[in-house]
């Protein structure tokens, strides 16, 4: 192996103990349920894994920094509720996976409620959950969705209403609709959340959604403009 091999080695070696470090200040002991992500960062020669370490490093980062516990504080915290601890994991997931920033955002301020507050945690799980279940182009066209709705309360959305707003998105549409649709942010003209039909309206919980993304700078990052516009 040459000299150049094994200093990249080396330096994978570093990354991953950097990992392990991380790992243990957001208090992430879930065990099995890091698997995947020691897997995805394991192949620190891929372009990917250089992202998916920086955006973990920021989570960690932001969830210490707004906490204010100590390692071992938030490491027993954790480690004594299971539903915090299978929370967290998917903030990790949902961290390293996406290329958003407000979803980064909304995800470690999620972590931070329910690491402040018990009775936090189920409710900031849902957000955490439609959050990993939603892509960056399924939330920009969510958000079509909710200006579509502000400006003309009470009336569906078709689809065709925002290719008009955003145009180039008519290949996608179909698909992101539906994962709103799966997602429980949107329903469909009946009463229940998978209600089948082209149109939608905003949910409730769509609607707190979007909002937590607006808090987190979703406008700036998509360009929308001050209405929601694309």
């Amino acid at each position: 192996m040459s000299d150049d091999r094994g200093g990249i080695e080396r330096r994978d070696e570093f990354a991953l103990a950097d990992l392990d470090a991380a790992v243990g200040i957001v208090g992430a002991t879930v065990g099995a349920a890091f698997g995947p992500l020691g897997s995805i960062l394991g192949g620190a020669r891929r372009p990917y894994a250089k992202f998916a370490v920086t955006r973990f490093m920021e989570l960690r980062t932001s969830v210490a920094t707004e906490v204010g516990l100590e390692d071992q504080e938030l490491r027993r915290r954790i480690e004594e509720s299971e539903p915090l601890a299978q929370m967290i994991a998917e903030v990790v997931r949902g961290t390293v996976e996406s290329d958003l920033g407000a979803k980064r955002r909304l995800l470690a301020r999620a972590a931070v409620h329910a690491l402040k507050d018990d009775s936090a945690v189920n409710v900031e799980a849902v957000f955490v959950r439609t959050a990993n279940a939603l892509d960056t182009i399924d939330i920009h066209v969510l958000c079509c969705v909710a200006e579509l709705q502000r400006s003309a309360p009470g009336k569906l959305v078709e689809p065709q209403q925002v290719i008009e707003m955003w145009p180039g998105t008519s290949a996608a549409i179909d698909a992101a609709f539906a994962a709103l649709r799966a997602a429980g942010v949107v329903r469909g003209p009946g009463t229940q959340l998978g209600a089948s039909g082209a149109e939608v309206t905003m949910t409730a919980h769509g609607t707190a959604f979007v909002d937590r993304l607006l808090t987190e700078g979703l406008e700036d990052e998509l360009e929308l403009d001050s209405n929601g516009h694309a």
